[in-house]
């Protein structure tokens, strides 16, 4: 039989995805249209969250600083701002 389970997902492929050829409630298909419980109903996506959100500003950092380094050595801003005003260390 192809489909014992008639969930519209072959029992080969129900085998190969490691869910129940004969139990319509364990398909593949059935847990993709379960809701999504999200960031708060699932503990075990906040190192995936917290690992993306800190790539996501260690990148956004990065750019920052590279772009304000090549600011502040470009010649145009140096017309605006000296370097030394940049540089200068105050007396504390």
């Amino acid at each position: 039989m192809f489909d014992t389970d008639n969930d519209g997902r072959g029992d080969g492929d129900e085998i190969l995805d490691r869910t129940d050829p004969l139990d319509m409630e364990s398909s593949y298909i059935a847990a993709l249209s379960q809701p999504d419980p999200g960031i708060w109903g699932n503990p075990n996506k906040w190192a995936w969250y917290l690992g993306r959100a800190s790539g996501i500003l260690a990148f956004i950092l990065l750019t920052g600083v590279v772009s304000f380094g090549l600011i502040i050595s470009s010649r145009a801003f140096m017309k605006v701002v000296p370097g030394a005003t940049l540089t200068r260390r105050t007396a504390s």
